[in-house]
Order: C-alpha cells, then sequence, then structure tokens
C-alpha cells in the first residue's frame, strides 16, 4: 500500500534571487524588501495551483519553493517584469 502523502511524480525546486540587491543603497532597501515580499505573496496566489511548496523568502533577496511542473516558470518569472 503506496502513503497517500508521499508525491511519486518529480517536481521542480525554483530558487530565485534578486540580482545585484547588494548595490541598492541602504535607504532604499526596507522599501524594496516589502515590494518583494508583495511579489512572492502574489506569485503564491496567482500560481497556487501548480506551487506543491509555497515561495517563501530565505536570503532577504532570494526565495524558494516547489512547482507541480515546470509549465508556469516562464510566465512566473515574468509576472511584474517587463520580459519581451
Amino acid at each position: 500500500m503506496e502513503n497517500p502523502t508521499v508525491r511519486t511524480k518529480p517536481c521542480i525546486a525554483l530558487i530565485a534571487d534578486m540580482v545585484r540587491s547588494r548595490e541598492l543603497p541602504r535607504i532604499q532597501r526596507p522599501r524594496v524588501q516589502e515590494k518583494f515580499k508583495d511579489f512572492v505573496g502574489y506569485l503564491n496566489r496567482t500560481y497556487s495551483r501548480n506551487i506543491l511548496s509555497r515561495f517563501v523568502i530565505t536570503l532577504g533577496d532570494e526565495f524558494q519553493g516547489l512547482l507541480s511542473s515546470a509549465t508556469p516558470i516562464p510566465d512566473l518569472m515574468c509576472s511584474d517584469t517587463d520580459c519581451p
């Protein structure tokens, strides 16, 4: 008998980092981190059907989570940027 809580299908671990965040002036960092927190919350709400483990901020300028497939990654990464 299989354990119903064990996933047998592969999943995708997504880890993303805010590029050059250390170059931000100290005065801007709290506001940028607040916007980053809002963005991660937005991703969790918008892509909840594809998320196995919610995205969490891990190092202040990095987030990670688990997805059920790679399909939403292009849209997910361009959710709040000017992507072509």
